[in-house]
């Protein structure tokens, strides 16, 4: 394996290991991530974290236009995005990332394939399933109303379900009932971060 250094770190150019983690809202992604990080010792990122780190850092040439943009609520292409994701992957010390909530749809998905390949493997997809009512019921705890509850549900129906399919094709796809009590999930992802060997 070779390296190459800097004056602050040394970065391997191993390809990164990654895993998307996909689900409704109020599903449970965030804190099962937390757990992940935990356990098996991973790094993970939200896409909005990424653009608030490239934007904190200075780091890319065009920070200032993804700042502007943001500010704009402007959507940010896959193509912008999966670029960012490269960068991150290259310069990343830690090789095993957490991806939550990226792709976004189809289109993210396959500009990943397109672009990410000589840099990382996706090696699980981990989708935390949760029954419809009972994400409206979660996020109505949340402080949200039902009906922004309801159209974040046909969002997710309409752009990532769509894409599911593949994912369990390549036998990539860890589906995780995501209606129990948090502990009890976490130990369904752990026996199957074990059985995957998803730890290396």
């Amino acid at each position: 394996m070779g390296c190459s250094s800097s004056k602050h770190q040394i970065i391997s150019d191993e390809k990164g290991r990654c895993v998307f983690v996909i689900g409704g809202p109020c599903s449970g992604r965030t804190t099962q991530c937390k757990n992940i990080v935990t356990e098996f010792k991973y790094v993970q990122y939200s896409l909005e974290e990424i653009f608030n780190k490239i934007i904190n850092e200075k780091n890319l040439k065009d920070w200032e236009l993804l700042e502007l943009d943001l500010k704009r609520g402007k959507y940010i292409s896959s193509e912008r995005v999966v670029r960012f994701l490269k960068t991150l992957v290259s310069n990343s010390i830690e090789k095993k990332i957490l991806f939550r909530d990226f792709p976004r749809d189809h289109v993210d998905l396959e500009e990943w394939k397109q672009k990410m390949n000589d840099v990382a493997d996706i090696k699980a997809v981990l989708y935390l399933v949760l029954e419809d009512e009972e994400i409206v019921k979660r996020c109505i705890e949340f402080g949200q109303t039902e009906e922004s509850a309801r159209n974040q549900i046909e969002k997710f129906k309409q752009d990532i379900i769509p894409i599911i399919p593949e994912f369990e094709e390549n036998k990539r796809l860890i589906k995780i009932d995501a209606n129990d009590i948090e502990e009890l999930i976490f130990e369904n992802i752990k026996r199957e971060f074990i059985e995957r060997k998803l730890y290396v």
